[in-house]
């Protein structure tokens, strides 16, 4: 009975934002070595050190986004 007045209260307390999230593990990503096109041919990929760069302010797509999941909210 203690367990469950301590999950609860911890719920509470998490949904009021007193708490941090519990941590998750960092997902397994797939890594793509070649891909092989019909044909036979065989493109060989890379390994990504960096993240790409954004065409254009990488702060007004952030801003216009923010905007756009600012406006669905409101609207539900």
């Amino acid at each position: 009975m203690i367990n469950k007045l301590k999950n609860r209260l911890k719920i509470k307390l998490r949904k009021m934002g007193m708490l941090c999230k519990k941590p998750s593990p960092i997902p397994k990503r797939i890594r793509i070595y070649k891909t092989v096109k019909p044909d036979g041919s065989e493109v060989r990929h890379g390994i990504i050190t960096e993240q790409p760069l954004v065409e254009g302010s990488t702060f007004e797509t952030e801003l216009h986004i923010w905007n756009e999941l600012k406006k669905t909210k409101s609207n539900k």
